[in-house]
């Protein structure tokens, strides 16, 4: 008997599941000094604590989603709420057509009609909830130079509590006139034309801001002698021939129209605005080597160091170890790879842009003809080759041929990251 018992527990302790053994009653002991205290935590708080952790790390990964791809959300959630703000608008447009087929009788519940625009008016509150937190949603994160909204209090509105009270209780006598019927929906209309212009204010505000983000991230270019990259969905084709008779647009249609020209006018600035960025990101940003002690000779005219007499420097000399290896500063491609003349030992890369660099008086090259380059790559390495007088770097950044300071490359890249606190 002692037997059959052993073999039923043993075979209850195989069946328990791995969830079951995991999540068993635990004791946490705690000594202090000479005294012993244990705490215990059942099954069920340890799957408390489970979920509560699961929560904490889903609500993390939403804010950092919500956070990296920012313009995209404030993009896509505002043209989501213009197409809820347009179906319950054709919805009040529905109801109001319903009320002109009535002549001269009132033939209309008036009970169940007021009831149904009860209904569009509670989600046209809910929508107009929505509609004060994109706003301050923009305020904070499209707007910082100016002062930050409070947050919008969350209103819990009840569909159906809604459908009781507002108009109902407003024309509880009965309709007297044709006019009198059509008041609810002329009221609601009114909110939604006040709703409209709030979305074209709103869209207004983040196009001209977005129009500033492209300015100042175009300046970064345009100061460097560098085009700008034209964005196809910017680039204006040459009207044809045209004519006919003049039709305006509905009113819903027009004003339709007026929002997706808005969010259209948002989202081509922004992708402009992220080709420039692109491009800047692009240049030649940072120093061609990790170690440098010192730079020998500036950009500029100087006195020559062989002839003595006044010069003109094209890039800058660096100081370093004798061997140290010398790094490409952007992507690009090898169109010198061998001596040139005083330059000794030359790497010259094409990058975009009309963008080249070179480097010169090196010890040895690392790359060939042809080769595309990526940014840290080890091109050579410092020498002492060519017309020079000790071992260094001459480093110089041309665009379109012509010789730029390569400091100005250096100060693009302190400008690029400020413009990220712009954001």
């Amino acid at each position: 008997m002692a037997k059959s018992h052993q073999t039923k527990a043993v075979w209850s302790m195989k069946r328990r599941s791995p969830l079951r053994s995991l999540l068993q009653t635990r004791q946490i002991y705690v000594r202090s000094n000479a005294d012993v205290q244990f705490i215990t935590v059942s099954p069920i708080s340890q799957i408390s604590l489970l979920v509560i952790g699961l929560i904490g790390l889903s609500w993390m990964a939403y804010a950092s989603i919500n956070i990296i791809f920012k313009d995209q959300l404030l993009e896509l959630k505002q043209q989501k709420l213009f197409e809820a703000r347009l179906d319950y608008e054709n919805r009040l447009s529905e109801l109001r057509a319903s009320v002109e087929r009535i002549n001269d009788r009132l033939l209309l519940d008036q009970k169940s009609y007021l009831k149904k625009v009860d209904e569009v008016k509670a989600e046209f509150d809910e929508l107009a909830d929505q509609q004060k937190k994109m706003e301050n949603f923009f305020q904070e994160g499209w707007f910082p130079l100016k002062p930050n909204a409070g947050p919008v209090p969350t209103q819990i509105r009840n569909k159906e509590g809604a459908a009781e009270g507002y108009f109902l209780k407003r024309f509880a006598t009965d309709f007297q006139s044709r006019s009198e019927a059509v008041k609810p929906l002329a009221e609601m209309n009114d909110e939604f034309l006040t709703m409209h212009s709030q979305h074209l204010s709103l869209l207004k505000r983040a196009h001209s801001f977005s129009l500033q983000k492209l300015q100042i991230t175009s300046v970064l270019l345009t100061k460097l002698g560098i085009n700008l990259p034209i964005s196809a969905t910017l680039a204006k084709t040459e009207a044809g021939a045209m004519g006919g008779p003049f039709i305006s647009l509905p009113e819903p249609a027009r004003r339709e129209a007026e929002i997706a020209d808005g969010i259209e006018d948002v989202h081509n600035t922004l992708d402009q605005e992220s080709k420039v960025r692109a491009a800047v990101a692009d240049l030649p940003l940072v120093k061609p080597m990790t170690q440098i002690t010192g730079i020998s000779s500036s950009f500029g005219y100087r006195k020559d160091p062989l002839r003595l007499s006044l010069a003109f420097h094209g890039g800058i000399d660096f100081k370093s170890v004798f061997g140290e290896p010398v790094l490409a500063t952007s992507d690009g491609k090898v169109t010198w790879a061998a001596p040139h003349g005083p330059y000794g030992n030359l790497v010259e890369i094409l990058h975009d842009n009309g963008v080249s660099t070179r480097y010169g008086h090196l010890k040895s090259v690392n790359v060939s003809l042809g080769q595309s380059i990526a940014r840290g790559d080890v091109v050579g390495w410092m020498g002492n080759s060519g017309r020079s007088t000790g071992p260094h770097l001459h480093y110089e950044t041309r665009v379109n041929g012509h010789v730029i300071d390569p400091q100005n490359f250096w100060r693009t890249q302190d400008d690029l990251q400020a413009l990220e606190t712009f954001n």
